[in-house]
């Protein structure tokens, strides 16, 4: 009798999988930050999940059109991540720490040579933009004055760059540069990325309803997880690994 209670004892204690904890996590393709069709699911994908492993929290992803998602989230079904913050999510959802900061560029064809250092500058120029985006105070302030064309999709965006229907597209480096290997381009234009100071940067978070019970222990979780993971260099690593990839 003492063996066996000795035998659970030491399962109890040594056993990580005895004890994990499992969360539900809902999401939609972002690529290539998120992805269905990818081995790895995108690198963020790999960030959350690598973080909530570090605390012993198994996780499941799932894929879904992102108004599915946010109901999943809203009837505590899910926790779901590459959230913004707006007032209104602010009311119904906790935010984790963020997950990545992502700061958007003007891509352009490499042949482009216009100054854009000051948004009066942008006068004049075709913008392509990606629909339902936000690009930060400065830009929504000046939109009026500009010639902005909404697309459905980055993708769509791109395509109209690599079509000449538009001088600029409004992209974060990593995204575009995704998308321009994907798009086809017979004429072999080159393409290249313009700092500026217009945009606001954006951060992504991990969320879940505030009327779920178990919320902020699974954000208390991943927070924690992440800093693990960024502290050890893992989700560096990971970046700049998906970075490389799109180069």
């Amino acid at each position: 009798m003492l063996l066996r209670n000795v035998c659970i004892l030491t399962c109890f204690v040594g056993c990580p999988t005895a004890m994990a904890a499992k969360v539900n996590l809902q999401v939609s393709n972002y690529p290539p930050y998120v992805e269905e069709k990818s081995s790895r699911q995108g690198v963020i994908t790999q960030i959350v999940v690598e973080a909530l492993k570090s605390k012993r929290v198994k996780s499941t992803v799932h894929f879904n059109d992102w108004i599915e998602v946010e109901n999943q989230v809203d009837n505590h079904k899910a926790l779901s991540f590459m959230w913004t913050k707006t007032k209104a999510r602010l009311k119904k959802w906790h935010f984790s720490d963020p997950i990545y900061i992502q700061r958007k560029k003007f891509v352009s064809a490499d042949n482009f040579s216009r100054n854009i250092n000051y948004l009066h500058n942008l006068r004049g120029l075709k913008i392509g933009f990606t629909r339902f985006f936000t690009y930060g105070n400065q830009i929504e302030n000046f939109r009026q004055k500009l010639t902005i064309t909404e697309h459905d999709s980055d993708f769509l965006a791109v395509q109209a760059l690599v079509k000449n229907q538009v001088d600029l597209v409004a992209m974060d480096e990593m995204t575009a540069a995704y998308w321009l290997n994907q798009s086809t381009n017979k004429s072999g234009k080159r393409f290249k990325f313009i700092n500026t100071p217009h945009f606001d940067s954006v951060s992504y978070f991990v969320v879940c309803s505030k009327s779920y019970g178990n919320c902020l222990n699974h954000i208390k979780k991943f927070n924690q997880g992440l800093a693990i993971i960024q502290k050890d260099g893992t989700s560096k690593s990971l970046l700049n690994r998906a970075e490389s990839v799109q180069q």
